[in-house]
């Protein structure tokens, strides 16, 4: 493993409880080269997380903390407190917050982290926060994401997507993919620019859902809501579905929502 740390410190005066306090801005870089296939997982409590594929073979990851001090040496106390930890093994990299949010000291203090990982396309990669943003762009494998309170982007992507969001909204452009995804709180957008190789699911308990098709996605739409509308261009669609030329006539998206629109373009 290769490791490039840099510091970075601005005083400021701190608009909370913590008057006259300095905030305390640190970033570390790594590079790891793991054996084939590799897997990330991520378990993290208040960290944004950014994922890119790339055609490198190593991982790269970046992280960027900050928070508010009343000197230097209490916020790098804190930043060490608070801030991820990475484990190297063989073939998986695991990154993982030391404390749970109950757990806590230091909630006046206003830690913020951003985790920017750039990894080989194919990877697998699971992702549980409970509070922060994920972005995921250019990937292929399989991807598994619990979010409790944050939204989900995901673009660009050809592999297996599994995601489950409380509090949160998803959306996902150029989508080839295939995606099983609940929602309980928050409204989702899917643009297929391609037919999945698996049929996909997804459901919104208190939300919308939008769908994109473009003219090379041929697959079975089912559509229910409980209480809401369903807006759809579908005799449209169904123009394009001739089975003698659809190899994937047997591959359905299937949406649902409890107390929400479904919309289909």
């Amino acid at each position: 493993m290769n490791t490039r740390n840099k510091l970075a410190f601005v005083a400021i005066l701190s608009s909370s409880l913590m008057l006259h306090a300095e905030r305390i801005e640190e970033q570390r870089e790594y590079t790891f080269d793991l054996s084939s296939p590799h897997a990330i997982a991520l378990k993290v409590e208040d960290s944004n997380i950014k994922v890119e594929g790339t055609n490198e073979d190593s991982i790269y990851v970046e992280i960027e903390r900050s928070v508010d001090a009343r000197s230097k040496a209490k916020g790098h106390a804190i930043l060490e407190q608070l801030g991820s930890k990475i484990a190297e093994h063989a073939n998986k990299l695991e990154i993982e917050s030391p404390l749970t949010a109950m757990k806590n000291p230091h909630k006046k203090a206003h830690f913020r982290e951003t985790i920017t990982i750039r990894t080989p396309y194919q990877t697998e990669l699971s992702i549980k926060t409970e509070d922060g943003n994920v972005v995921l762009k250019k990937l292929s494998g399989d991807i598994k994401i619990k979010a409790e309170d944050g939204n989900v982007a995901c673009h660009d992507f050809s592999g297996f997507l599994e995601a489950k969001l409380e509090d949160g909204n998803l959306k996902g452009k150029r989508f080839s993919g295939t995606i099983t995804a609940k929602l309980e709180d928050g409204d989702a957008y899917l643009h297929f620019v391609d037919t999945p190789e698996e049929s996909c699911y997804l459901k919104a308990g208190d939300g919308n859902i939008s769908l994109d098709l473009d003219k090379d996605c041929h697959v079975r739409l089912e559509m229910k809501t409980k209480d809401g509308n369903i807006d759809s261009n579908y005799e449209t669609i169904l123009t394009k579905t001739d089975e003698t030329k659809e190899p994937h006539k047997n591959v359905s998206i299937s949406l649902k929502t409890e107390d929400g629109n479904i919309t289909i373009n």
